[in-house]
């Protein structure tokens, strides 16, 4: 088991009460009642880099990789969710929004998965080549991405909006978001 060496890259929970565990180089692993196992057993990870881990709300777990793209268990195999291309290969963030979506970042933009179809939003200039490497949802369903040197985008009814540090934002480094319930 190599996870000892592995740096810890994200951590989500399960529906069972475990938690699913990305790894830099060891792949995914499973802390179930002080157990950790690693995922899928007798079969090595595609790719040991897991950058992101997410469970949705019908139990897939979902792995965001290095360079193998985003990846999903199925049958106790990990299946490509779509295909990766240059920039896309490359996931840092997956994301459940409230109505089920799945979003993920990547260095090569943003897409969503609904209804069984991917979207990249290649027509939001600042998100078509942007890093994005975190996600936040509002009440209202207003997506927001963080990006990597470029600041935040804003995903609503109205369209999209950027902002960056010259329009008063911290900096244009953006890792984590939280949407708060007063909307801030």
């Amino acid at each position: 088991d190599h996870w000892r060496s592995s740096a810890v890259l994200s951590v989500a929970p399960a529906a069972d009460g475990s938690l699913w565990i990305g790894t830099e180089g060891g792949g995914v692993y499973r802390l179930q009642q002080g157990v950790i196992a690693h995922l899928p057993p007798s079969e090595r990870i595609w790719q040991a880099v897991a950058n992101s881990v997410l469970e949705d709300r019908r139990g897939r777990l979902w792995v965001g990789t290095w360079s193998s793209g985003l990846r999903y268990l199925e049958n106790d195999e990990f299946q490509p969710a779509y295909a990766a291309s240059a920039g896309r290969n490359v996931v840092l963030s997956v994301f459940e929004a409230r109505a089920g979506d799945i979003w993920v970042g990547t260095r090569g933009g943003a897409g969503r998965l609904q209804a069984g179809a991917w979207k990249w939003f290649d027509d939001v200039s600042a998100l078509r080549t942007a890093t994005v490497r975190c996600f936040a949802e509002e009440a209202d369903g207003t997506i927001w991405c963080g990006l990597d040197g470029s600041g935040v985008v804003r995903l609503g009814a109205t369209g999209a909006q950027q902002l960056r540090a010259a329009d008063g934002l911290a900096g244009d480094h953006v890792r984590a978001l939280l949407a708060e319930a007063d909307g801030t």
